[in-house]
């Protein structure tokens, strides 16, 4: 599969990808509510976002490697995760949607979630600054789901192919009640 996102084209090897996830079993999420509530909710995503990546060789959205939260509004986690494809990306600068916690851009999330502003005022702030981040190579699949494409990303699992991709996502997922 072939993607043209401003001057950048990305190309993944499903076929590769698809070899990769069924030898390897699905890490187990924590135990935390975004975890928890991705999980409950990833068979719910809708065709569009199932589609796009089974194209891309992901036929499981519990391979995700990582779920991390933004912010939560009205009964819903926004949430941040990644996946890796194998394949390639040429030209252009890759797109920078998030760095490694507390430096950069996710740094400047946390600083604004947790600095003891009112919360309103936090999730504006955020808004903002994820409207930035739209702005370069969003691809969005469905009304609440959008990916990012890089050369590299957090927590690549030892054994994955040299050449590959980080697919990073934004969504939203219904909270689960707590466990307590």
């Amino acid at each position: 599969m072939k993607i043209e996102l401003e001057n950048c084209m990305v190309a993944i090897d499903a076929e590769a990808t698809r070899e990769y996830y069924a030898r390897r079993p699905v890490e187990p999420f924590c135990g935390c509510e975004y975890c928890r509530s991705f999980k409950a909710h990833a068979h719910r995503f809708s065709d569009k976002v199932k589609e796009f990546f089974a194209s891309c060789g992901i036929d499981d959205l519990l391979c995700v490697t990582e779920i991390s939260p933004l912010y939560e509004k009205e009964g819903f986690a926004y949430v941040d995760g990644w996946f890796f494809a194998v394949g390639s990306m040429e030209g252009g600068d890759p797109p920078k949607i998030w760095v490694p916690p507390l430096k950069g851009f996710r740094g400047l999330l946390y600083k604004l979630l947790f600095t003891g502003k009112k919360r309103k005022e936090n999730e504006r702030h955020v808004e903002e600054l994820l409207e930035v981040q739209r702005m370069s190579r969003e691809l969005k699949i469905d009304d609440d789901f959008s990916v990012y494409f890089m050369n590299s990303g957090d927590l690549i699992p030892a054994d994955f192919p040299e050449n590959h991709v980080a697919i990073k996502f934004c969504t939203r997922v219904p909270l689960l009640p707590d466990e307590g």
